[in-house]
């Protein structure tokens, strides 16, 4: 399992925050795509009604770095590939429910931005989607589940793009100001 995963559980965990890993490590990329790491009060705006800055900052700084990657390095926090196909697609959903708060909690209206709004709509769907239907015994559904997955991804990274990276001129500016 992911070390960040586990340290994003037990961290959860201990400060009786009520999300599941993948809707916490979604919340926190879509907040990091609109806001970025340098915008304040991120924590009191999340979770207003923990003090979690100091345990969570090193989590939220890994995150940013992942998404400021200039060979994408990025990726969704979803639980390990030998987890049931229904669990895995629950986790997504759920990862994808987060994503779309996170964006929503910065205020952004997506509308505006015409680059985003096809693939936060298709977030959206996704986010819907019923998983229940998935078999293990299927090859189709786990490749079906895989490029699911993968655009996501890839959606997430071109959302990213599109706000901060404009914001800041390049890739090579943000990940300076990160690193």
């Amino acid at each position: 399992m992911n070390s960040l995963y586990q340290e994003l559980e037990q961290l959860i965990t201990k400060l009786k925050i009520d999300l599941s890993v993948e809707e916490m490590h979604g919340l926190l990329v879509g907040w990091l795509c609109v806001n970025g790491i340098d915008e304040k009060g991120w924590q009191s705006m999340l979770f207003p009604e923990v003090e979690t800055e100091e345990e969570l900052y090193p989590i939220f700084l890994q995150i940013a770095k992942e998404l400021a990657d200039p060979d994408f390095g990025f990726d969704l926090l979803l639980p390990d590939d030998e987890e049931s196909l229904v669990i895995r697609g629950e986790a997504l959903a759920l990862w994808c429910q987060g994503f779309l708060a996170g964006i929503g909690l910065t205020g952004l209206d997506v509308k505006k931005i015409t680059e985003i709004m096809e693939p936060t709509q298709d977030i959206s769907e996704i986010s819907q989607l019923d998983f229940m239907v998935l078999s293990d015994d299927s090859k189709e559904d786990e490749e079906a589940f895989v490029d699911i997955s993968e655009y996501v991804r890839m959606a997430v990274l071109l959302i990213y793009a599109e706000i901060l990276i404009k914001k800041s001129g390049s890739y090579k500016d943000l990940d300076e100001n990160i690193h």
